[in-house]
């Protein structure tokens, strides 16, 4: 995967480089979910690509996922790149190529961090979805698992990562780095893991226990590489293992899908939300959502006044309303999720008539 590798390695040259008079950055909220392009005005790479830039306002413990996905065919191969407050990535997480990047990640600090959205080809350029989800609290996760942290990955992309203490621990010990893969039932998969750390060692298991296929590399030198074919959809979860051959060392490490990437999901977004209404007692409201996104979708609404979901439509229908209450809507697909804004029905008596005399 050429074009891959080169992307990578120009990515390297990112922060080296200064941002161009139109490179701007955006201001990104928790429970995001906007449409952007890449566009010749935007910050500009060593290579002439260009990329995005947001900030987001970030606290120790708070967990985040964030997604990208290509909304037309002119962006093939966009990444996610997060930069630390003090603007250091060899602790944080990339993922880019085919599909739907992603990642998964806990803030190991207070302030300003940087989110990056770029394009491993420099020819491309494009609209994309840009999905950031997160905790306003500190997560519950204890901070010696931090790094454990299971990610998303499929064919066609690359991941640069870490192990270090707080990575997954092996049953019989030793640590190790997760990918949950999304994988198709026939297509061939082809993986491998370079190091320049530690020699690489990586396994291909389905829930768990043993792994259905496992490879060891030499530092610098060989990367470990596997590869498999899913005979059916068997119930479960397929992931790789990336770790070090002695179980031990910590290190950086890049994870490459040497095959095809699936095509990408693009989370949902409301489109049009549902809109506030006034009805008198014992009145009826009806709610809509519409959503743009790959489908399907799940939805599910819920009443200020209540704990319990009280629809799974994109349309609510409420009769006998006895009092002012909020709706909201959850919508969820296979790459993410979004909440609609609140619809408030107001209940209100109708003015009483004036007395003729």
């Amino acid at each position: 995967m050429p074009n891959i590798i080169r992307g990578f390695a120009l990515l390297l040259l990112l922060t080296a480089v200064p941002a161009s008079a139109e490179c701007l950055m955006t201001v990104l909220s928790c429970n995001t979910t906007i449409d952007r392009e890449i566009t010749a005005d935007d910050c500009l790479d060593g290579d002439q690509s260009h990329y995005d830039l947001y900030r987001l306002r970030g606290s120790f413990g708070q967990y985040i996922d964030v997604t990208v996905a290509p909304l037309d065919g002119s962006l093939t191969m966009p990444y996610l790149a997060l930069l630390t407050p003090n603007g250091d990535r060899s602790g944080t997480p990339f993922i880019g190529g085919g599909g739907t990047p992603r990642f998964r990640f806990i803030l190991a600090a207070n302030g300003d961090w940087t989110l990056v959205v770029g394009t491993l080809r420099a020819s491309d350029a494009g609209r994309y979805r840009l999905a950031l989800q997160c905790q306003t609290s500190a997560s519950a996760i204890p901070s010696d698992q931090w790094s454990c942290v299971n990610q998303l990955f499929s064919c066609g992309q690359i991941a640069r990562w870490r192990l270090d203490p707080s990575s997954c621990d092996f049953s019989g010990g030793g640590k190790y780095a997760s990918f949950v893969l999304n994988v198709t039932p026939g297509a061939p998969m082809q993986f491998r893991l370079h190091s320049d750390d530690f020699d690489p060692r990586l396994g291909f298991y389905l829930n768990g226990g043993h792994p259905l296929v496992r490879d060891i590399g030499a530092r610098y030198l060989i990367d470990a590489q596997l590869a498999y074919t899913t005979k059916s959809p068997d119930a479960g979860t397929y992931f790789l293992a990336a770790s070090a051959s002695d179980g031990r060392s910590s290190g950086n490490f890049t994870l490459y899908g040497d095959c095809a990437a699936p095509p990408a999901c693009v989370p949902p977004l409301v489109t049009v939300p549902p809109r506030s209404a006034t009805v008198p007692p014992g009145g009826s409201s009806t709610l809509d959502v519409t959503v743009s996104g790959s489908g399907p979708f799940t939805y599910t609404w819920h009443d200020s006044n209540g704990p319990a979901p009280v629809g799974s439509s994109p349309t609510l229908s409420i009769f006998n309303l006895t009092r002012t209450s909020s709706y909201s809507v959850d919508i969820t697909n296979a790459c993410g999720n979004t909440t609609s804004a609140p619809a408030i029905i107001t209940v209100k008596p109708a003015r009483e008539r004036s007395a003729r005399h």
